[in-house]
């Protein structure tokens, strides 16, 4: 296994950014009647803005939490 694939995903910018799409996952989903799909078309336009691994990762984590 590379250990530069790692390095890549595991900086501290693409951690936080999974961090916050984790607590917005938990927070839509706790608030009756949102669910994943309200919460990915909130998240979509953040990820804009982003790098293209950063996004991804941030969307993933947002509705794996919800």
């Amino acid at each position: 296994m590379s250990y530069e694939v790692l390095n890549s995903v595991l900086t501290l910018n693409n951690v936080s950014w999974i961090a916050f799409g984790v607590l917005l996952g938990y927070v839509v989903g706790v608030i009756p009647g949102l669910g994943k799909g309200t919460a990915v078309a909130v998240s979509i336009p953040i990820t804009f803005y982003l790098s293209p691994l950063t996004g991804i990762a941030y969307l993933i984590c947002t509705v794996w939490a919800c």
